[in-house]
């Protein structure tokens, strides 16, 4: 893994992305092969599978055992997200660019209910838009609420960034990252969410809320995401241990 803390599958992916999004590649044009990537990059073969993965999963590309990958669409599907660990939710956000502007207003009583936020005056709150490579639809509206001191991170924040917040958070303060949860709920897209996202108001959308939680601390994150149906998909991965029958 790079210092950056970017894993070397996810910038490889991004770049075939942006390649594709820009025009460089057209629909019916080959990639270049694994051996030309690992070359280019200096990785294995795996790092460059994976990467290839991750923009098939976007329908980008098509790709065949033994036989060259094709670019098969310039339109992202939307972002998949695969559920299962800190690292997957970290490669998530790291995928993304988000421009965070500081929110004035404070939590209201029935936003913090929602959000299962039981002492909204200790929290700040930034919002912006989540944009997926060079897409040219934002993926997300998103809204992060921080509980003090560790809002102080906000300031840090300048112009699209794909930082992780809560790895500077945890970093800083030293935090121990106890455990994620993620909420995910069908809903139409409200008219001011519609207007940033340049969709239609009531349209289908998924609202994903992710709660940060650390040892000795307790819920200290809170982001809160809005998205267009067609730009989010949600993919759920199960391990099942096997055991013998008597």
């Amino acid at each position: 893994m790079p210092s950056n803390g970017i894993p070397r599958y996810q910038q490889i992916a991004a770049d075939l992305i942006g390649t594709i999004q820009s025009g460089q590649l057209r629909v019916g044009d080959e990639l270049p092969s694994e051996h030309e990537l690992c070359e280019a990059y200096g990785v294995s073969r795996p790092t460059v599978r994976e990467a290839f993965r991750r923009v098939q999963l976007q329908g980008l590309i098509s790709r065949q055992q033994g036989a060259v990958s094709r670019v098969i669409s310039t339109e992202l599907r939307g972002y998949t997200v695969s559920l299962g660990s800190e690292e997957e939710t970290r490669e998530y956000a790291a995928m993304n660019m988000v421009d965070f502007r500081p929110v004035a207003r404070r939590l209201s009583a029935r936003k913090a209910a929602e959000l299962k936020i039981a002492d909204p005056e200790n929290y700040d709150s930034a919002a912006g838009l989540r944009w997926l490579g060079q897409a040219d639809q934002p993926n997300a509206l998103t809204t992060v609420h921080i509980r003090r001191p560790y809002s102080e991170v906000i300031d840090s924040l300048r112009g699209r960034s794909s930082v992780v917040l809560f790895s500077p958070i945890c970093a800083s303060y030293g935090l121990t990252l106890s455990h994620i949860e993620q909420e995910t709920t069908g809903i139409t897209v409200p008219p001011a969410a519609a207007r940033k996202l340049g969709c239609t108001a009531g349209a289908p959308g998924l609202r994903v809320v992710h709660r940060f939680y650390a040892d000795k601390v307790g819920l200290f994150e809170v982001s809160d995401e809005i998205h267009p149906a067609d730009r989010f998909s949600l993919t759920m991965q199960f391990k099942v241990a096997m055991r013998q029958l008597d």
